[in-house]
Protein backbone atom coordinates (compact mmCIF):
# COMPACT_ATOMS: atom_id res chain seq x y z
CA UNK A 1 0.00 0.00 0.00
CA UNK A 2 1.63 3.59 -1.17
CA UNK A 3 1.05 6.99 -0.73
CA UNK A 4 -0.89 7.19 -3.55
CA UNK A 5 -3.58 4.79 -2.33
CA UNK A 6 -4.24 7.62 0.80
CA UNK A 7 -3.36 10.71 -0.31
CA UNK A 8 -5.07 13.43 -2.80
CA UNK A 9 -3.43 16.70 -3.43
CA UNK A 10 -5.85 19.84 -3.19
CA UNK A 11 -5.24 23.64 -4.73
CA UNK A 12 -3.07 25.56 -2.79
CA UNK A 13 -5.46 27.85 -1.53
CA UNK A 14 -5.86 26.07 2.06
CA UNK A 15 -9.09 24.16 0.95
CA UNK A 16 -8.53 20.46 2.42
CA UNK A 17 -9.97 17.00 1.34
CA UNK A 18 -11.49 14.53 3.34
CA UNK A 19 -10.20 11.17 2.91
CA UNK A 20 -12.07 7.68 3.43
CA UNK A 21 -10.90 5.86 6.62
CA UNK A 22 -10.62 2.68 4.68
CA UNK A 23 -9.56 -0.54 5.89
CA UNK A 24 -7.31 -0.76 8.78
CA UNK A 25 -6.05 -3.74 7.93
CA UNK A 26 -3.27 -4.25 10.41
CA UNK A 27 -2.23 -0.29 10.67
CA UNK A 28 -3.96 1.75 13.78
CA UNK A 29 -7.58 2.91 13.27
CA UNK A 30 -6.20 6.36 11.99
CA UNK A 31 -6.44 8.02 8.20
CA UNK A 32 -3.23 10.63 7.33
CA UNK A 33 -3.88 14.04 8.04
CA UNK A 34 -5.26 15.68 5.02
CA UNK A 35 -2.78 17.63 3.07
CA UNK A 36 -2.47 21.53 2.10
CA UNK A 37 -0.02 22.54 -0.16
CA UNK A 38 2.83 24.99 0.66
CA UNK A 39 3.97 27.80 -1.78
CA UNK A 40 6.93 29.72 -2.40
CA UNK A 41 7.13 33.10 -0.74
CA UNK A 42 9.05 35.96 1.46
CA UNK A 43 5.91 37.31 2.75
CA UNK A 44 3.37 36.07 4.93
CA UNK A 45 -0.08 34.56 3.34
CA UNK A 46 -3.75 34.61 5.50
CA UNK A 47 -4.84 31.94 2.69
CA UNK A 48 -2.02 29.67 2.99
CA UNK A 49 0.88 27.93 3.85
CA UNK A 50 4.55 29.81 3.00
CA UNK A 51 7.88 28.62 2.74
CA UNK A 52 10.77 31.21 1.72
CA UNK A 53 13.27 30.33 -0.60
CA UNK A 54 15.49 33.19 -0.17
CA UNK A 55 18.87 32.67 1.72
CA UNK A 56 19.58 36.01 2.88
CA UNK A 57 15.76 36.00 4.09
CA UNK A 58 15.05 35.82 7.95
CA UNK A 59 12.31 33.61 7.48
CA UNK A 60 14.26 31.01 5.32
CA UNK A 61 13.88 27.81 5.04
CA UNK A 62 10.88 28.32 7.60
CA UNK A 63 7.23 27.26 6.94
CA UNK A 64 4.58 30.04 7.88
CA UNK A 65 1.17 28.61 8.67
CA UNK A 66 -1.77 30.80 9.51
CA UNK A 67 -3.36 27.82 11.25
CA UNK A 68 -6.98 28.73 12.39
CA UNK A 69 -7.85 29.39 7.92
CA UNK A 70 -7.28 25.12 7.98
CA UNK A 71 -10.59 23.83 9.54
CA UNK A 72 -8.67 20.48 10.15
CA UNK A 73 -6.43 22.34 12.35
CA UNK A 74 -8.62 24.64 14.11
CA UNK A 75 -9.27 22.11 17.54
CA UNK A 76 -7.14 20.60 19.72
CA UNK A 77 -6.19 16.81 18.36
CA UNK A 78 -6.24 18.59 14.63
CA UNK A 79 -3.51 17.77 11.63
CA UNK A 80 -2.47 18.68 8.17
CA UNK A 81 0.17 17.42 5.92
CA UNK A 82 1.93 20.29 4.65
CA UNK A 83 3.09 19.39 0.87
CA UNK A 84 6.31 21.26 0.10
CA UNK A 85 7.21 22.61 -3.16
CA UNK A 86 9.43 20.33 -5.57
CA UNK A 87 12.43 23.04 -5.48
CA UNK A 88 12.37 22.56 -1.67
CA UNK A 89 13.66 18.77 -2.63
CA UNK A 90 17.01 19.69 -3.29
CA UNK A 91 18.82 18.98 -0.33
CA UNK A 92 22.31 19.58 -1.84
CA UNK A 93 21.33 23.62 -2.00
CA UNK A 94 19.23 24.60 0.54
CA UNK A 95 20.61 24.44 4.04
CA UNK A 96 18.04 23.02 5.71
CA UNK A 97 16.17 19.63 5.76
CA UNK A 98 14.84 18.19 3.41
CA UNK A 99 11.54 15.45 5.51
CA UNK A 100 10.88 12.11 3.45
CA UNK A 101 8.30 12.92 0.55
CA UNK A 102 8.77 16.52 0.96
CA UNK A 103 5.95 16.46 3.46
CA UNK A 104 5.54 17.64 7.49
CA UNK A 105 3.08 16.57 9.63
CA UNK A 106 1.85 19.33 11.67
CA UNK A 107 -0.30 18.63 14.36
CA UNK A 108 -2.23 20.86 17.27
CA UNK A 109 -1.69 19.32 20.62
CA UNK A 110 -2.80 21.68 22.73
CA UNK A 111 -4.31 25.76 22.76
CA UNK A 112 -1.04 27.84 21.66
CA UNK A 113 1.33 24.17 21.20
CA UNK A 114 1.95 22.23 17.72
CA UNK A 115 4.34 19.74 16.49
CA UNK A 116 5.81 19.08 13.29
CA UNK A 117 7.66 15.80 12.13
CA UNK A 118 8.22 14.34 9.08
CA UNK A 119 4.48 12.80 7.52
CA UNK A 120 5.72 9.50 5.94
CA UNK A 121 6.85 6.47 8.21
CA UNK A 122 10.29 5.17 8.45
CA UNK A 123 8.77 1.71 8.05
CA UNK A 124 7.35 1.59 4.74
CA UNK A 125 6.81 5.33 3.97
CA UNK A 126 2.91 5.32 4.48
CA UNK A 127 1.48 8.60 5.48
CA UNK A 128 1.14 9.28 9.26
CA UNK A 129 -2.11 10.65 11.21
CA UNK A 130 -2.21 11.75 14.73
CA UNK A 131 -5.01 10.03 17.57
CA UNK A 132 -5.54 12.85 19.71
CA UNK A 133 -7.15 9.90 22.11
CA UNK A 134 -4.04 7.75 22.72
CA UNK A 135 -1.89 10.98 21.93
CA UNK A 136 0.32 9.32 19.30
CA UNK A 137 1.44 9.97 16.18
CA UNK A 138 0.30 6.43 14.20
CA UNK A 139 0.74 4.71 10.95
CA UNK A 140 -2.54 3.54 9.44
CA UNK A 141 -0.69 0.80 7.05
CA UNK A 142 0.98 -1.35 10.09
CA UNK A 143 1.15 -0.95 13.78
CA UNK A 144 3.41 1.82 14.19
CA UNK A 145 3.35 4.39 16.34
CA UNK A 146 5.51 7.43 18.15
CA UNK A 147 5.20 9.60 21.21
CA UNK A 148 3.67 12.79 20.64
CA UNK A 149 4.31 14.73 24.15
CA UNK A 150 6.88 17.42 23.95
CA UNK A 151 6.38 17.97 27.81
CA UNK A 152 7.88 14.59 28.38
CA UNK A 153 11.00 14.10 29.55
CA UNK A 154 11.19 10.50 29.10
CA UNK A 155 9.77 9.68 25.16
CA UNK A 156 11.08 12.34 22.92
CA UNK A 157 8.35 14.28 20.38
CA UNK A 158 8.94 11.37 17.38
CA UNK A 159 10.33 8.65 19.19
CA UNK A 160 8.90 4.84 18.33
CA UNK A 161 6.60 3.92 20.62
CA UNK A 162 5.33 0.54 18.76
CA UNK A 163 6.73 -1.25 15.64
CA UNK A 164 7.63 -2.13 13.54
CA UNK A 165 9.12 1.18 12.52
CA UNK A 166 12.31 1.20 14.42
CA UNK A 167 13.52 4.73 13.40
CA UNK A 168 12.62 7.73 15.31
CA UNK A 169 10.79 10.02 13.05
CA UNK A 170 12.45 13.62 12.02
CA UNK A 171 10.94 16.52 14.10
CA UNK A 172 10.95 20.24 13.21
CA UNK A 173 10.86 23.42 15.78
CA UNK A 174 7.85 25.27 16.34
CA UNK A 175 6.73 28.66 17.59
CA UNK A 176 4.11 30.40 17.81
CA UNK A 177 3.00 34.32 16.95
CA UNK A 178 0.78 36.82 16.02
CA UNK A 179 1.77 38.46 12.57
CA UNK A 180 -0.16 41.31 10.51
CA UNK A 181 -1.07 40.37 7.36
CA UNK A 182 -2.14 43.10 5.37
CA UNK A 183 -5.28 44.41 5.16
CA UNK A 184 -6.57 40.81 6.90
CA UNK A 185 -5.48 42.33 10.18
CA UNK A 186 -4.16 39.99 12.57
CA UNK A 187 -3.66 36.86 12.65
CA UNK A 188 -1.94 33.73 14.23
CA UNK A 189 0.79 32.09 12.75
CA UNK A 190 2.60 28.66 13.97
CA UNK A 191 6.16 28.36 12.44
CA UNK A 192 7.97 25.42 11.47
CA UNK A 193 11.71 25.60 10.89
CA UNK A 194 13.51 23.31 8.76
CA UNK A 195 16.60 24.15 10.35
CA UNK A 196 16.22 23.18 13.61
CA UNK A 197 14.84 19.89 15.13
CA UNK A 198 12.62 20.54 18.49
CA UNK A 199 14.18 20.17 21.36
CA UNK A 200 13.66 16.79 23.87
CA UNK A 201 14.34 17.51 27.94
CA UNK A 202 17.43 17.89 29.20
CA UNK A 203 19.25 16.81 25.73
CA UNK A 204 21.73 19.03 24.46
CA UNK A 205 20.51 21.42 21.62
CA UNK A 206 23.03 20.91 19.03
CA UNK A 207 25.26 23.98 17.94
CA UNK A 208 24.51 25.39 14.35
CA UNK A 209 26.07 25.56 11.40
CA UNK A 210 28.56 28.56 11.24
CA UNK A 211 30.87 29.25 8.12
CA UNK A 212 30.52 24.99 7.09
CA UNK A 213 31.46 24.41 11.13
CA UNK A 214 30.10 22.87 13.85
CA UNK A 215 31.99 23.35 17.10
CA UNK A 216 31.43 20.87 20.20
CA UNK A 217 32.75 22.87 23.47
CA UNK A 218 33.42 19.91 25.96
CA UNK A 219 32.11 21.86 28.84
CA UNK A 220 28.70 21.50 27.24
CA UNK A 221 29.35 17.98 25.59
CA UNK A 222 31.52 16.09 27.98
CA UNK A 223 30.17 12.75 26.67
CA UNK A 224 32.49 13.59 23.74
CA UNK A 225 35.75 13.99 26.07
CA UNK A 226 35.23 10.48 26.74
CA UNK A 227 36.28 7.46 24.58
CA UNK A 228 32.97 5.85 23.45
CA UNK A 229 30.83 8.84 23.93
CA UNK A 230 28.91 10.26 21.27
CA UNK A 231 26.22 12.76 20.18
CA UNK A 232 23.43 12.68 17.24
CA UNK A 233 21.46 15.10 15.81
CA UNK A 234 20.81 17.55 13.05
CA UNK A 235 22.39 20.89 13.62
CA UNK A 236 20.58 23.93 12.58
CA UNK A 237 21.66 25.04 8.96
CA UNK A 238 22.72 21.35 7.93
CA UNK A 239 21.31 19.16 5.57
CA UNK A 240 21.44 15.97 7.63
CA UNK A 241 22.07 14.50 10.66
CA UNK A 242 25.69 13.81 12.28
CA UNK A 243 26.85 11.21 14.14
CA UNK A 244 30.18 12.65 16.28
CA UNK A 245 31.81 9.59 18.29
CA UNK A 246 35.24 10.25 20.17
CA UNK A 247 37.27 6.74 19.31
CA UNK A 248 40.28 7.45 21.39
CA UNK A 249 41.98 9.94 23.32
CA UNK A 250 43.42 11.68 20.04
CA UNK A 251 40.88 10.58 17.85
CA UNK A 252 37.15 11.75 16.93
CA UNK A 253 34.97 10.55 14.17
CA UNK A 254 31.79 12.80 12.26
CA UNK A 255 30.12 11.16 9.46
CA UNK A 256 26.39 12.06 7.56
CA UNK A 257 24.26 9.64 9.90
CA UNK A 258 21.63 9.23 7.17
CA UNK A 259 21.86 5.94 5.56
CA UNK A 260 22.63 5.47 2.42
CA UNK A 261 20.22 2.73 1.51
CA UNK A 262 16.75 3.79 2.44
CA UNK A 263 17.81 7.31 4.31
CA UNK A 264 17.09 5.85 7.80
CA UNK A 265 19.40 7.52 10.47
CA UNK A 266 21.96 5.31 11.98
CA UNK A 267 22.68 4.82 15.58
CA UNK A 268 26.12 4.21 17.37
CA UNK A 269 26.85 0.92 18.73
CA UNK A 270 29.45 1.27 21.06
CA UNK A 271 29.66 -2.81 22.29
CA UNK A 272 30.05 -3.52 18.35
CA UNK A 273 32.47 -0.25 17.69
CA UNK A 274 30.28 0.63 14.99
CA UNK A 275 26.98 2.40 13.41
CA UNK A 276 23.82 0.40 12.64
CA UNK A 277 20.79 1.20 10.83
CA UNK A 278 17.57 0.46 12.81
CA UNK A 279 15.50 -0.02 9.53
CA UNK A 280 16.83 -2.95 7.89
CA UNK A 281 20.31 -3.57 9.24
CA UNK A 282 23.24 -2.32 7.75
CA UNK A 283 26.18 -1.80 9.13
CA UNK A 284 28.93 0.88 9.15
CA UNK A 285 32.56 1.55 10.03
CA UNK A 286 33.67 4.40 12.15
CA UNK A 287 35.45 5.85 8.65
CA UNK A 288 32.07 5.23 6.40
CA UNK A 289 32.68 2.32 5.22
CA UNK A 290 30.00 -0.24 4.69
CA UNK A 291 30.53 -3.14 6.84
CA UNK A 292 26.96 -4.83 6.63
CA UNK A 293 24.50 -4.73 3.43
CA UNK A 294 21.83 -4.04 2.57
CA UNK A 295 23.47 -0.75 2.00
CA UNK A 296 26.00 -0.61 -0.63
CA UNK A 297 27.87 3.32 -0.55
CA UNK A 298 29.54 4.40 2.48
CA UNK A 299 28.18 7.22 5.32
CA UNK A 300 30.26 10.28 4.05
CA UNK A 301 32.57 10.95 6.49
CA UNK A 302 33.18 14.48 7.99
CA UNK A 303 37.03 16.74 8.82
CA UNK A 304 37.38 16.79 12.47
CA UNK A 305 39.32 19.27 14.43
CA UNK A 306 40.29 18.09 17.97
CA UNK A 307 41.32 21.00 20.18
CA UNK A 308 41.90 21.02 23.90
CA UNK A 309 38.23 22.37 24.76
CA UNK A 310 36.59 21.80 21.49
CA UNK A 311 35.77 19.65 18.78
CA UNK A 312 34.92 21.40 15.41
CA UNK A 313 33.17 19.41 12.73
CA UNK A 314 33.78 20.56 8.74
CA UNK A 315 30.30 19.78 7.00
CA UNK A 316 30.47 22.01 4.27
Amino acid sequence: MDRRTFLKTTAAGGALVTLGAGAPGCGNDVTPAPIASVTVSDSLSATGATISETALSNTYGVIQVPWTVFKDLQAVGGAITLQLPASISNSDTTGHVVPPDNTVLLIHRSADEFIAVQSSCPHASCPLGYSPKLERIQCPCHASQFFADPASTTSCVGTVAHLPARAPLQTFKTTTAMFMVGTMGVLPFVSIDLKESAPCGSQPTLPPVVNGTVTFPLADFPQLAMTGGSISGQPMGATAPIVVVRVSATSVSALNARCTHKGCTVNWAPAQMELECPCHGSTFALDGRVLAPPATRPLTSYPVTLNADSIVVTIV
